[in-house]
């Protein structure tokens, strides 16, 4: 079964996530029914790492008032 590797880094030694899934098993994609090119696959995968990548960043923003 096809299989995807979703990476993450943040530029430092080591300090990297990878994890690997199964296409069919893990996102239930079948090929010629969720998609049917490489350019439909890359994209359905584009959302599933950005949902990924969301559970392993941590952060944000805040504003500081001039005084």
């Amino acid at each position: 079964m096809p299989k995807v590797t979703f990476t993450l880094g943040i530029g430092l030694v080591g300090c990297n996530h990878e994890d690997t899934f199964d296409l069919e098993d893990d996102f239930n994609f079948v090929e010629g029914e969720d998609y049917k090119s490489r350019d439909e696959l890359e994209a359905l995968l584009e959302d599933e790492w950005s949902e990924w990548s969301g559970n392993y960043i941590d952060g944000g923003f805040y504003l500081e008032d001039d005084e």
